[in-house]
């Protein structure tokens, strides 16, 4: 059904209502798809006014009125999503498949939890590779896809991890790598010295010298990670030989030079 159809029909009801009843408070009147449509659509993209008059879209920006043909791929993208998570029947169960598709991704999670919002009595199932969406989620259960073979599904429902963020904790389920934990921040100088010379690895930055100790240390006994090495490398920072050692024992190792810097 068409969001014309739709309002269409809310209103036939409407008029049959009033003649039952003779009269109907504002309280009474059930807002139409289209309505909805727009109030999210205005939610979501609030730098473009949409206007479903006559079966036709519209839009108006600061400078211009112009047709639904000429809206961005991710504006149409958002128009037909919304469209058909609000049309959806009652109680349904809505798989999306790669919600990041097509859409910037400060207005993925955003579009998602306000649909969410208006569609209480379904339950939406998202299949993404994007983990940032992933955690993003409120009140969500994530589930790790291990792998699918035979038409036999291998699968494990996560838990959160107080640890490390939940987006890191994916990457590392994800990785078939081993895992080497360093001091630095992504994108810095020498996170791509450790990326190039440790290639063999999936080098994740956690900022501090703590940080790198308490997430090997976190990690070495979660059961979800059982199959993973996990290790740290930091800075020496002048530390007696006697601390090296014991940070040794839990993988945690220090450079020789006391400090690695751009």
């Amino acid at each position: 059904m068409s969001l014309f159809a739709e309002e269409s029909r809310r209103n036939e009801d409407v008029v049959k209502s009033i003649k039952t009843k003779g009269i109907l408070e504002e309280k009474e009147l059930i807002k139409s798809v289209k309505e909805s449509v727009v109030d999210v659509w205005n939610f979501v993209f609030p730098y473009i006014t949409l206007k479903l008059e006559k079966d036709r879209v519209r839009a108006v920006n600061e400078k211009n009125e112009f047709s639904g043909a000429e809206m961005s791929d991710g504006e149409k993208v958002g128009l037909y999503l919304i469209s058909q998570i609000l049309l959806a029947e009652k109680g349904c169960v809505l798989i999306i498949d790669e919600p990041e598709l097509h859409l910037h991704k400060s207005l993925m999670v955003r579009l998602w939890n306000k649909l969410e919002e208006q569609r209480k009595d379904c339950v939406f199932i998202y299949i993404t590779h994007d983990l940032d969406f992933a955690v993003n989620k409120p009140a969500s259960k994530i589930i790790w896809i291990q792998s699918y073979k035979n038409n036999q599904w291998e699968w494990k429902e996560l838990n959160s991890n107080e640890v490390i963020p939940e987006n890191l904790y994916l990457e590392i389920l994800g990785s078939g790598k081993p895992i080497l934990f360093v001091e630095g921040e992504k994108g810095s100088l020498d996170m791509q010295i450790y990326q190039a010379f440790y290639d063999d690895f999936t080098v994740i930055p956690r900022g501090s010298c703590e940080k790198v100790i308490e997430s090997v240390r976190g990690l070495r006994g979660n059961t979800d990670l059982h199959d993973k090495k996990v290790f740290g490398l930091i800075d020496r920072d002048f530390r007696p030989k006697e601390q090296i050692v014991s940070l040794k024992k839990d993988d945690v190792f220090c450079l020789t030079l006391n400090e690695g810097k751009k």
